[in-house]
């Protein structure tokens, strides 16, 4: 299942999604006369850094989940198969 870092990467991810969509609110909103110029231009940067960074945990998580399941599913054939393999060693059985 998940393990410390993935639950890390989650909770760092859903915060670089949480910092750009208060910023895009307080952007239109609350902030909308102040930010000109030089202003305006860092603080959609930054927002914008946010909504890349979370893009690329993303990514990284998405990376994560096909490993994870390429092992678990690799384990489970190894396992089908070595019981397979026992049940054939032991003989026929009366199965039906």
């Amino acid at each position: 299942m998940g393990n410390a870092i993935d639950s890390r990467r989650r909770k760092f991810g859903v915060i670089c999604l949480a910092v750009p969509a208060a910023m895009l609110i307080l952007g239109q909103t609350a902030f909308k006369s102040s930010l000109d110029g030089a202003a305006f231009l860092v603080y959609w940067f930054i927002c914008f850094l946010f909504t890349l960074a979370a893009m690329f945990i993303a990514l990284l998580d998405i990376r994560s989940v096909q490993r994870q399941s390429r092992e678990e599913t690799r384990e489970l054939l190894q396992k089908t198969l070595g019981e397979i393999e026992r049940q054939r060693s032991e003989g026929p059985s009366d199965r039906q």
